[in-house]
């Protein structure tokens, strides 16, 4: 049987549309979040503060989204002298981070295999009211950052939206 060529660009786009319906189903407001229109790369072309990360938000949500779908990410790689290429997708996510005045929250898919999500340990503890369980506390240049899972990370913070929503209408 021949293997099946897979479209990289085309994969993480599916991946990324079915990110932003799963944060839209959590906010409660249909397409309340969505692709980023170039996924990122148009944000950096136009170096503009409206669109950063993969996922266009809503105004008040406290993050920038960034999407990583690829098979050559192994959880025990963190724990590694050179984690690459979390490393690399962590940073990535704290440049449009720091752009935007947001928080980086890094989200990671395989194929048959639960998505995680990675952030800083301190918005771990101050976001999340319902604690899950965490599958790795770790660093990486000296920052403490946690992984979970996403169903993990979205009933943790399942009051988040109706804050945001507040503070949209002020």
């Amino acid at each position: 049987m021949k293997n099946k060529k897979v479209n990289g660009k085309q994969k993480g786009a599916s991946f990324e549309l079915s990110i932003a319906k799963v944060f839209s189903e959590w906010y409660g407001c249909e397409n309340s979040f969505a692709r980023s229109p170039g996924s990122g790369a148009w944000s950096n072309i136009h170096d503009s503060n409206k669109v950063p990360g993969d996922i266009v938000t809503p105004e008040k949500f406290p993050f920038v989204i960034e999407c990583k779908k690829q098979e050559v990410f192994e959880l025990y790689g963190i724990f590694k002298e050179d984690a690459r290429p979390l490393l690399d997708w962590w940073e990535q996510a704290c440049r449009d981070a720091t752009r935007t005045e947001k928080l980086p929250l890094l989200i990671i898919g395989r194929n048959r295999q639960p998505t995680l999500i990675c952030m800083y340990e301190r918005d771990f503890v101050y976001f999340l009211t319902k604690k899950p369980n965490i599958l790795a506390f770790f660093q990486l240049k000296n920052q403490p950052l946690v992984m979970l899972l996403l169903e993990d990370f979205l009933l943790g913070t399942n009051s988040l939206p109706n804050i945001i929503k507040e503070k949209e209408q002020r």
